[in-house]
């Protein structure tokens, strides 16, 4: 079984959030050419990193690339390069009104045994100021979090989720092996 052999975190550069999918495969292509044997890395990507705009913009705006889009080609990144992403992702909330949108974690790693290569780790809670998702009204806001990964229990929230989030902590203590919790978040 391999083990996560490496952490980073994948931020934009200035108005490179325009193509996130693209933007973040340029930096795989340059920074990893081939799948490096043996060593699993896990990237933390931005919060909304689906959202494909200034996630400052006051004005409420759609994503422009699906949940379901990214989460496929982030699947996709994970299998040529080996490498397990934790990301947050606008996503259509159930039937609701089009315009709200839940802002969700997501661990996606394609050595995962299931029917897809990721797994929903939580919904965020709490109201960051930005008009483009409306905080999870429901419970479980907490789903498969954390979640084990290549030998490593990978816990998320959400930017600002992170200030006061008292039963996550005890969850990751709970776990019997290496804890990681990461922290999706749009940093300015």
């Amino acid at each position: 079984m391999s083990v996560i052999g490496g952490v980073g975190f994948f931020h934009f550069v200035a108005n490179r959030w325009e193509d996130p999918l693209g933007s973040l495969e340029s930096r795989l292509k340059t920074d990893l050419p081939d799948r490096l044997p043996d060593r699993d890395f896990l990237i933390v990507l931005p919060e909304a990193f689906n959202f494909g705009a200034d996630f400052n913009d006051r004005e409420p705006k759609q994503p422009r690339v699906t949940a379901k889009g990214t989460l496929v080609r982030l699947a996709e990144f994970s299998r040529m390069y080996g490498i397990v992403f934790v990301t947050s992702l606008l996503e259509a909330a159930d039937d609701r009104v089009n315009s709200q949108h839940l802002n969700s974690a997501y661990l996606v790693d394609s050595d995962l045994s299931a029917p897809v290569a990721w797994r929903l780790l939580c919904h965020k809670k709490s109201f960051g100021g930005h008009q483009h998702y409306k905080p999870c009204p429901d419970e479980p806001t907490n789903c498969c979090n954390p979640s084990c990964s290549k030998g490593v229990y990978v816990g998320a929230l959400i930017c600002n989720d992170a200030h006061a989030d008292v039963a996550m902590m005890e969850r990751l203590r709970e776990c019997s092996s290496l804890k990681l919790l990461c922290v999706p978040a749009w940093m300015d």
